[in-house]
């Protein structure tokens, strides 16, 4: 369960640092036999800018994806799993370029 952390990190790294952009964060849960989905609804709550995709069974990272892009409505996305492998704070540069 790494939501909470990804969308302090997300925050601190990125809209806090580019408060000119206009973003919406979308968390899939594919299946997930955790409490990630409560987690999400948490982040929910605080930011009506987050959605949740909240699929019936694990179809997969690729499905996954493609289910979360499905519900973007901003012209540009960023793929990223929870687990802060890929750096967030690298997001503002890929803008910028």
């Amino acid at each position: 369960m790494n939501i909470p952390e990804t969308y302090q990190v997300i925050c601190r790294d990125v809209f806090s640092v580019r408060p000119d952009i206009e973003y919406e964060l979308i968390f899939v849960d594919d299946g997930s036999g955790d409490d990630t989905l409560l987690q999400a609804k948490i982040v929910q709550n605080k930011d009506p800018r987050v959605k949740i995709v909240k699929l019936s069974r694990n179809f997969g990272e690729f499905r996954a994806i493609v289910a979360g892009l499905s519900q973007m409505t901003g012209d540009c996305a960023v793929v990223m799993s929870a687990d802060l492998q890929d750096p967030p704070a690298l997001i503002p540069e890929l803008l910028a370029s």
